[in-house]
């Protein structure tokens, strides 16, 4: 059965001292899309002369870039997703948890960034929330849901 993304949810949390993966996350509500994560990896060229009539590759590395989160502006309170992404200390590592729909998970550890997206006549303000995963990112795929 094929799962609709209804459901998925991006959470973050404060590593532990040791750099560990939270173990309570906070769900940031507001969430509008999850990016791609991951990439077709890089192809390094492995040619030799023994190579008569086409060149050769391994695959190299993938990837991973910046990923970009959209979100809908909450109405600005103490509790609005805007606030806790921007009361967020910019220079500090946090554990990020993305949770789709299907149990899929990505935990990474990124430091947090915002931008203001542009606003036209009768739309939703929003903001984009940019984590770039200074580590690999973890994927767990459960065995069934």
């Amino acid at each position: 059965m094929y799962k609709i993304s209804a459901g998925s949810k991006l959470s973050y949390g404060a590593l532990g001292n040791d750099e560990a993966y939270p173990t309570t996350w906070t769900d940031l509500a507001g969430c509008t899309e999850i990016p791609e994560i991951g990439s077709a990896p890089d192809t390094v060229e492995s040619t030799t002369l023994d190579n008569l009539k086409y060149r050769s590759y391994v695959l190299g590395l993938q990837d991973l870039g910046t990923l970009d989160f959209p979100f809908n502006l909450e109405s600005p309170s103490a509790t609005s997703n805007i606030n806790v992404i921007a009361g967020l200390n910019a220079n500090t590592l946090y554990g990020w948890k993305i949770t789709y729909a299907s149990g899929i998970t990505v935990q990474l550890k990124s430091k947090p960034s915002y931008s203001f997206n542009a606003v036209g006549i009768n739309e939703i303000e929003s903001f984009t929330l940019h984590l770039t995963p200074e580590t690999e990112p973890t994927i767990t795929v459960p065995q069934s849901v």
